[in-house]
Order: structure tokens, then C-alpha cells, then sequence
């Protein structure tokens, strides 16, 4: 489970608001079933992004950064595990990102915030996952595909990597990011699968780093950001 614990002095007015976001993202990943998630998710939906607003300060901005630094060398994106399009409004707004860009999630309601937002996506792909990682887009058409915090147990599967990565060209970059500890078994699945691809001269670490997401938070559950290349 999402184990934090925080020093109400140092955190403030925040610490409600940031107690009340972690218990809503405990209920979508930690549930019985990626429906139940699903239906978490869509009654979060409208809140999302007000909820995540100033929690994720340093974990999912340091992500967006890495995304941004990269995007600047491509011209077509697809967002797998997209949400409310945050990253994508991230790129536009922050990066000057003027490319193709195409947003894919299993909610329907985080997608219907994300089509609010004025990003210029070109598809809004509404598409869960399954544990083959085949996407309904063409192999080979992305210059870079982003995952940001998606690979968890109840979203997507953890065999999904090898799937995912055919839609982006060779030579092209798929940017991750997840969790490295409080998902033991699912991040042993993942870090197997993407072993294999490593074995098969089919991706190529250019970047890893295990870091702490949560600004002012005495603990917190450790991430990893990745980028690969496809070869």
C-alpha cells in the first residue's frame, strides 16, 4: 500500500488535502479487480486534477521534465495510461511541444477531462490495456511513447511492455516511470519481461534513476524513471 507519513508542522493547510489524494489513489490501484478501479477512477474523475495539484510536486514533475527533455527531439507522441492529459498539457504548456499528440487510457470520464483541456490531441483513444501490451494503433508510428505511473497491478498488466513498445519507430524512445518497491511481485513480472527485450537487442537503457516522488515526505514509496530506446 502507498506507505507515507508526514510532518504536519512542515506540510500545513496541505495535509488534508494530501491525505484525501493518496486515500482516492489507494482505492484505485490497491482494490480487488481493475474494474473496481476503473469505477474508482471515474468517480475521482472530476477532482483528479484539482486532488493531484501541488502532491506530486518533485515525483511526477521530475517525469514530465524528463518527457519534456526528450520531446523536444520528436514529432509524434502517443500517452499510454494518458489520464486527464496532464503530461500532455505539461508538454504543450511548458516545452513548447508542437508535434502529434495522442492520448490513450481505460477511463472514458479521466479522457473526457483530458478532451476539455484545448491540447490539439489528435485521438483520444479509450483502450484498457491487456496483458499482450498490442495497442489498436499502427506498429511503428510514434517517435516516442510516454508511460507515466500506468504500469501498477489493476491498470496495466506488468507483461505488457513488449506489446506497447511496437508502436513506437526504431530508433524511437519509450519514457517510463513506476513504482519500484510496495509491488514486489508486479515489479519482478515487469522487470523479466523488459530483461527479455534487453536480451533481444530489441530496447536499450539510456536512462535510469530511483528517486523519492513526494516532496516533504519522510517516506515514501521509491520510484524509477526509465527511458529506453527501441532498436
Amino acid at each position: 500500500m502507498i506507505g507515507v507519513s508526514w510532518n504536519p508542522a512542515r506540510i500545513g493547510k496541505k495535509a488534508h488535502k494530501m491525505e484525501t489524494c493518496f486515500d482516492k489513489a489507494k482505492k484505485a490501484i490497491f482494490c480487488r479487480s481493475p474494474e473496481e478501479s476503473q469505477k474508482n477512477y471515474s468517480e475521482w474523475s472530476s477532482t483528479y486534477d484539482n486532488s493531484l495539484s501541488g502532491t506530486y510536486v518533485f515525483g511526477v514533475l521530475k517525469s514530465y521534465e524528463n518527457c519534456g527533455k526528450y520531446a523536444k527531439e520528436v514529432s509524434s507522441i502517443l500517452d499510454v495510461g494518458a489520464g486527464t492529459g496532464r503530461l500532455g498539457g505539461h508538454l504543450r504548456n511548458h516545452h513548447g511541444y508542437e508535434g502529434t499528440l495522442d492520448i490513450l487510457d481505460a477511463n472514458m470520464d479521466l479522457l473526457m477531462q483530458a478532451e476539455k483541456k484545448g491540447l490539439n490531441i489528435r485521438n483520444i483513444i479509450r483502450h484498457a490495456v491487456t496483458e499482450s501490451g498490442e495497442l489498436p494503433v499502427q506498429d511503428e508510428s510514434y517517435d516516442m511513447i510516454t508511460c507515466i505511473g500506468a504500469f501498477l497491478p489493476n491498470h496495466i498488466p506488468a507483461t505488457a511492455l513488449p506489446g506497447i513498445i511496437k508502436a513506437v519507430k526504431r530508433g524511437g524512445l519509450i519514457v517510463v516511470e513506476m513504482r519500484k518497491t510496495t509491488i514486489d511481485e508486479y515489479r519482478a513480472i515487469f522487470d523479466a519481461n523488459l530483461q527479455m527485450l534487453l536480451d533481444q537487442s530489441e530496447l536499450r537503457i539510456i536512462y535510469e534513476e530511483d528517486y523519492f516522488p513526494y516532496k516533504n515526505f519522510d517516506t515514501s514509496p521509491i520510484f524509477t524513471a526509465f527511458v529506453f530506446k527501441r532498436l
